[in-house]
């Protein structure tokens, strides 16, 4: 009989003794140098062996299971995709796991350091110049690929993607998109943390594991639990799991599209990936959709008679925790529905976001850097590679550069910035090769849209179109507005508060930032309401009460610019022709705020 399975203990062993070896193999090859693989390099080498080895085995060896090799040539497969995917995308990566070009002969001068270490001869040299088309009358700059191989031709050396000519050094240069920084690394995986998909998928992949691992565990059970407790009733019970739990998640999965929609149409659609992020939401789809992975492979396994009657027992007691933990999803599921969608939620997801991107700004206000007022006069520009909005910028990594380049840097780009054409990144104190400044671009994330994570001025602009929305004459909710202004002034108050407790830390000496201004924040929170509430009395007198309570609280920090968007509102409503009996409150309040 044909072995296609054994057990899963024998599938694990070859994920992981499939992988160590695959590094292991992989570290041996580098370490002996280039030569040892000719024209192939380590990866290739171990791909190509290791497949051809794992598919004989599996054809040939009665002791390999069908289902224990088609698992390690999987693994082969995507561990080489994943090298050469970072290996793409990342300078460091490719350095770290490849052998970079050396240099043999330059400007006619044998390099013996360089050939003795990698054990090249001079007649294998000048045999590959021949054999590629060169004169050895004309030796100028010749060398070692990253492969083995020698690349040679008449006057310049082809390594990597791109030909050196004669003098130049240094790996090669390469495109791509989406370089892998720290920036970039940390906000890829805050966003796939948060993502809603994330957390269903990784409850199916835990039950899945407590189903491969029950046989296991199931031999420390003591053996008078199978006679008190019955084992049909394992199977009822997963059976009817599995056949509500689906509906339960789609039908959740319905009312949070709902929310989402429900958002857009009575906020913002900018609330909605917050939204998407609820944590009750994810908590309480991702354990329907475990709980329904479990159920249904359970029942697979079952009618297998795969388990013993020992992991039936254990399947019993894993079903039963399973139940308590979906009651109190749904629990906490059905309480959060009575909040889920409406603007109220919303300003309250926006105050959050917006107060750690605050927070965040009051503990350093030019992102590690020194404070400037100017930039670098008649410095350099470096544009982005494609126009977009600056989501992340890693400051220590162009600290690192700038130290490395010996260069001043200024950063013109803070995160929620627009950048293209005429719009650049930086300002440089001197001009910089085309391979430099492609450096100083890489540690920039930038996107399509805006984001809150370290955009502070995003999330108040926010606030201010949901007031917005709220003013206009279709929705007519001077309430909502209110609220917002009350949120954001107790945002600026906090900011405040913490600014003026801060020590902010230069980590990066070389690279000057302008901070953000207390205009700029007071007009993403208020000068737009102001505009749209110029008819509303009740806003305005709010938004002038709010104005003089920043003022108390602060008035070195807040006192030119509160007074400005104080004689500001006031001429709005002016202009609207208010009763005189509004305009004579609000003229008072503005009196007082400008007296503070």
């Amino acid at each position: 009989m044909i072995d296609l399975f054994e057990s899963w203990s024998g599938v694990g062993r070859v994920l992981l003794v499939g992988t160590l070896a695959y590094a292991g193999l992989v570290l041996v090859l580098r370490v002996t140098g280039k030569r040892t693989l000719s024209k192939m390099n380590a990866f290739d080498l171990v791909v190509t062996v290791a497949l051809g080895s794992a598919l004989a085995s599996t054809m040939l060896s009665k002791s390999v299971p069908l289902a224990e090799g088609l698992v390690g040539m999987t693994l082969l497969v995507l561990l080489q995709f994943t090298v050469t995917w970072l290996s793409v995308r990342s300078d460091r990566v490719q350095e770290l796991v490849k052998a970079q070009p050396t240099i043999l002969l330059h400007r006619g001068a044998w390099q013996r350091a360089a050939m003795t270490r990698e054990r090249v001869t001079e007649e294998e040299v000048l045999a590959a110049l021949r054999s590629q088309g060169g004169q050895e009358g004309r030796r100028h700059h010749h060398g070692g690929d990253r492969d083995g191989r020698l690349p040679v031709g008449p006057g310049r050396l082809a390594l990597g993607r791109r030909a050196l000519q004669p003098g130049q050094y240094g790996p090669a240069e390469r495109s791509g998109s989406g370089p892998v920084t720290r920036s970039r690394l940390q906000l890829f995986l805050s966003r796939i943390l948060r993502a809603l998909w994330f957390r269903p998928a990784l409850y199916a992949a835990a039950a899945l594991a407590v189903l491969l691992v029950a046989p296991d565990v199931a031999r420390l059970l003591p053996d008078g639990l199978m006679k008190v407790i019955g084992l049909s009733g394992v199977y009822d019970l997963l059976n009817a799991l599995a056949s509500t739990l689906l509906t339960v998640a789609i039908f959740s999965l319905g009312i949070l599209a709902t929310s989402l929609r429900a958002t857009a149409q009575g906020a913002t659609p900018r609330v909605r990936p917050l939204l998407s992020e609820d944590r009750t939401a994810r908590n309480a789809i991702s354990t329907f959709i475990g709980g329904f992975v479990f159920a249904v492979v359970g029942i697979v396994i079952l009618s297998t008679g795969y388990y013993s009657d020992a992991a039936k027992v254990l399947m019993f007691f894993v079903t039963c925790v399973l139940i308590l933990a979906l009651i109190v999803a749904l629990v906490r599921w059905i309480g959060r529905l009575s909040r889920l969608g409406g603007v109220a939620e919303s300003i309250d997801l926006a105050e959050e976001a917006t107060r750690r991107a605050l927070l965040d700004l009051a503990a350093g206000p030019v992102l590690g850097g020194t404070p400037t007022a100017r930039p670098l006069s008649g410095g350099h520009a470096i544009g982005p590679g494609a126009p977009g909005f600056v989501q992340a910028v890693d400051v220590g990594e162009l600290g690192v550069l700038a130290k490395e380049l010996d260069v001043d840097l200024h950063l013109l780009a803070r995160p929620g910035a627009f950048v293209g054409p005429g719009q650049p990144l930086l300002l440089t104190s001197r001009p910089l090769m085309a391979k430099d400044q492609e450096r100083l671009r890489k540690p920039f994330v930038i996107g399509h849209q805006r984001t809150f994570e370290a955009d502070p001025r995003f999330g108040l602009v926010v606030l201010s179109e949901i007031a917005s929305r709220a003013l206009s004459p279709a929705v007519n909710d001077p309430g909502t507005a209110i609220d917002v202004i009350t949120t954001s002034t107790r945002l600026l108050s906090e900011w405040s508060t913490a600014a003026a407790q801060a020590r902010p830390e230069v980590r990066c000496p070389r690279l000057s930032v302008r901070p953000i201004t207390v205009e700029q924040l007071l007009e993403d929170a208020f000068r737009w309401i102001a505009r749209d509430a110029a008819g509303t009395a009740e806003v305005q007198v709010w938004l002038l009460k709010c104005l003089r309570m920043l003022m108390a609280q602060d008035p070195d920090r807040f006192g030119p610019p509160v007074r400005a968007l104080a004689r500001e509102t006031l001429a709005r409503a002016e202009q609207a022709q208010g009763l005189p009996s509004e305009l004579k409150e609000l003229r008072a309040l503005a009196g007082e705020v400008e007296r503070a």
